[in-house]
């Protein structure tokens, strides 16, 4: 579970890149968000979906399950975090389509 000082950065990194891409609209960031990649739920620190790849609903809104995988995500290894455990869920997304982790 992540602590003040990672959910701190993590803020941060989401407030920036939104900053950047929801003005032109061409993608979104999101905090650990669950992203269904292949059969298994990932929920990374910050996930980043284009425009092109973030999931609608019928209403034309955000979906609230993404069963996609995202299209870029970051993870922020904090002190004592077990850094085999992140490269796998980097791994994960990679195989199921992220462009980049």
């Amino acid at each position: 579970m992540p602590q003040g000082k990672h959910s701190r950065l993590q803020n941060k990194f989401v407030n920036v890149i939104n900053g950047i891409v929801e003005p032109n609209k061409t993608a979104c960031a999101f905090p650990e968000l669950q992203c269904i990649c292949g059969t298994n739920a990932v929920v990374s620190d910050i996930s980043v979906f284009t425009r092109e790849h973030l999931p609608i609903d019928e209403n034309g809104e955000i979906a609230n399950v993404f069963e996609i995988a995202p299209d870029w995500i970051i993870e922020i290894l904090s002190p004592g975090q077990r850094y085999a455990k992140v490269i796998k869920k980097i791994q994960c997304c990679l195989r199921h389509g992220t462009g980049m982790g």
